[in-house]
């Protein structure tokens, strides 16, 4: 584990001891009108790692507020990853945005260039805690999701 990665270990595992109920929630990488994909390519920051062949989830900020909300009214306890339903390579979502928002694409680099959550796999199932919580995902998918930042 990276820092990072292990600093979240560490609280997820105080919280988890704690002499009350918790419930965990690891979201996927979260998108939204103001963040994602699609503004570091408008500022010209995104960079794809290599091929761009590595497989990230994600969540829309709308989706992962209205789970906020559920699960604090909620009486279910545990540790559940958050994203929608449609984990994409970085080149997958890259174009897309490309296209939709007419913007330059990214260029690839070498893995040691790009951020540590981007350099690996981070495909994660989240239909668990929705079912639990008897919630559906507005955006699926970060098509649907993106379909909002050009109609705002």
């Amino acid at each position: 584990r990276n820092p990072r990665e292990q600093a979240r270990a560490d609280t997820e595992a105080a919280v988890a001891r704690g002499p009350w109920q918790s419930l965990i929630l690891r979201p996927a990488a979260i998108y939204g009108p103001d963040r994602g994909v699609h503004v570091s390519m408008a500022q010209g920051a995104y960079t794809l790692n290599g091929d761009g062949s590595n497989y990230i989830s994600r969540i829309h900020v709308d989706d992962l507020a209205r789970l906020a909300a559920a699960a604090l009214l909620s009486d279910l306890t545990g540790a559940y990853p958050v994203a929608d339903e449609y984990p994409c390579t970085s080149r997958e979502i890259a174009d897309y945005c490309a296209i939709r928002f007419h913007l330059p694409p990214p260029i690839s680099v070498s893995q040691s260039e790009v951020p540590v959550s981007r350099r690996n796999n981070r495909r994660v199932d989240g239909r668990a805690i929705f079912r639990l919580l008897g919630l559906s995902l507005l955006y699926p998918s970060y098509k649907e999701g993106l379909q909002l930042n050009s109609t705002r």
